[in-house]
């Protein structure tokens, strides 16, 4: 398993600010989201790249751009427009290094359609084939196209994309150990977080909320993809990285090992 951290921990401030903190223990998963980085900018990914070379930190992935993108929308102008953003992500994790891009297969379920999702799937796929970058699926929190074992069962069977399981949105949905069981040998990616179940999307550190990790590693048995914690930015990086660490210590310790 390769363990790693997304940039959401400091997605409030630059991530050149918070490289230092993020030893190469974990590789990581850059969200695209300005001005956290500017991924526009030429000049800035290839800074990026020779920080993370520098630090040998591997990238392990990229989150596509989430500000005004709906690759499922009904609009069609807005679908090409989410398209294209998802590119620019694709072109960003082929020059930084990294393997895969996380994609989420709609946005508001009012405002979002499975054909349109499955028809930008098709699209963003056959582009994706030129950079050679992995198309990861991840299913949503409650309230967007994707939430539920239904929709998103139906796009993964369409589509045939590996999937990206996040803890979060899963549990909070009650359809998390349903994926599993269903959809187990396409799970490649995790997004690791805890969640309170009282209708937020908290991203916590595991045990700060009321999944059963036990439970879930006993589900995902032998799991040998990327693990990506996913949690909300803190205000001291160091010492929240420094607990991520004793949470997978106690993991491996206790049950990993095992599975």
């Amino acid at each position: 398993m390769r363990w790693g951290i997304s940039t959401t921990l400091c997605k409030d401030e630059s991530v050149f600010d918070c490289l230092d903190d993020i030893d190469n223990f974990f590789g990581i998963e850059l969200r695209l989201r300005q001005p956290h980085f500017d991924y526009e900018d030429k000049e800035e990914i290839k800074k990026l790249k020779s920080n993370l070379k520098k630090r040998d930190i591997e990238p392990i992935s990229v989150h596509m751009p989430d500000k005004g993108v709906n690759i499922a929308a009904e609009d069609e102008w807005k679908r090409m427009f989410s398209v294209r953003e998802v590119e620019k992500g694709i072109l960003i994790a082929s020059r930084l290094g990294a393997k895969s891009i996380v994609v989420h297969p709609g946005g508001k379920r009012e405002e979002s359609e499975i054909g349109a999702s499955l028809k930008s799937l098709a699209e963003i796929v056959n582009f994706s084939k030129e950079w050679g970058v992995k198309i990861l699926i991840e299913n949503t929190f409650p309230g967007d196209l994707g939430d539920n074992i239904n929709d998103f069962g139906d796009i993964i069977s369409k589509s045939h994309l590996p999937i990206c399981l996040d803890t979060s949105h899963s549990y909070s949905s009650g359809d998390a150990s349903d994926i599993i069981k269903n959809y187990r040998d396409k799970i490649v990616h995790l997004h690791i977080s805890d969640n309170l179940m009282k209708g937020n999307d908290d991203h916590l550190l595991p045990g700060e909320g009321k999944i059963d990790w036990v439970a879930f590693w006993k589900e995902m048995n032998d799991f040998q993809g990327s693990a990506i914690f996913e949690l909300m930015p803190a205000l001291n990086i160091k010492k929240r990285i420094s607990a991520i660490k004793g949470v997978i210590k106690e993991w491996e310790k206790e049950y990993l090992s095992s599975s």
